[in-house]
């Protein structure tokens, strides 16, 4: 019976720190909430996150920005440029006439030939100097006309069949007409037309990808809307009442 009391006491104690470690837990867990188990944001199809998406949208359209960055300046500065030729200050186009001729058993050869145009303009592009790559010819009675042209000028060539005198006329290109060609590339090289498919394709996904980065910003959704409402009311516009 000694030892009973200071027991009790001891026993009292660590049942009131019991219950007092009970209450705190209680608190916590209603201060504190077990978090809910998020379900991850899909895109589309199951299993692809938006973020994801997202992210490599971001990517393609900051790589594609960057490969097509020195293209994108140049064909705008080419076609500003087009616009206000004045700015561009440029010698006249030089033109230059030569005489050659050819042997007329090779004429008679080439004329003989399934394509005489293609053979004699390769024979002409070979052995004479000309500006540019072969692109039409003609045989009208007794004489060959053959055009060359590039970028950096042209050159039409005259044959007599009978005597085998040839006049090459070569006109170079000056300032404005090679940042025309250039731009147009219509008598380009078949590599520069397709590097110009290939930046007007990548322009094209740089503006699919930033459009759709942009819409998906949703507090900008309705001046986005907005603003694309106003580009294609101002291009309408000039195309209705401004062009005869």
């Amino acid at each position: 019976m000694i030892y009973s009391r200071p027991l009790l006491i001891v026993v009292m104690n660590l049942a009131r720190s019991i219950s007092i470690m009970a209450k705190t837990i209680k608190l916590e867990q209603i201060s504190h909430p077990p978090r809910k188990r998020v379900k991850p944001n899909y895109w589309f199809l199951p299993g692809v996150k938006k973020a994801v998406v997202m992210k490599m949208s971001r990517a393609i359209h900051a790589y594609l920005s960057a490969f097509a960055f020195l293209a994108l300046m140049f064909f705008a500065l080419t076609g500003f440029l087009l616009n206000h030729p004045k700015l561009v200050k440029s010698k006249h186009s030089k033109m230059q006439a030569v005489e050659e001729i050819i042997p007329v058993e090779k004429l008679e050869d080439f004329l003989s030939m399934k394509m005489p145009n293609q053979a004699v303009a390769a024979y002409v592009s070979k052995n004479f100097k000309v500006v540019g790559e072969y692109k039409s010819g003609e045989i009208v009675d007794d004489e060959v006309m053959l055009r060359f042209a590039s970028v950096k000028g042209a050159t039409t060539v005259f044959i007599d069949v009978t005597s085998g005198n040839v006049s090459l006329e070569l006109k170079k290109s000056n300032t404005s007409g090679l940042i025309r060609e250039l731009h147009r590339g219509k008598d380009a090289s078949g590599a520069w037309r397709l590097m110009i498919d290939i930046v007007a394709c990548i322009t094209l996904l740089l503006s699919l990808v930033g459009f759709f980065l942009f819409f998906t910003i949703r507090y900008r959704l309705a001046t986005s809307l907005k603003l694309c409402g106003v580009s294609l009311a101002i291009f309408t516009a000039l195309f209705i009442f401004t062009i005869p």
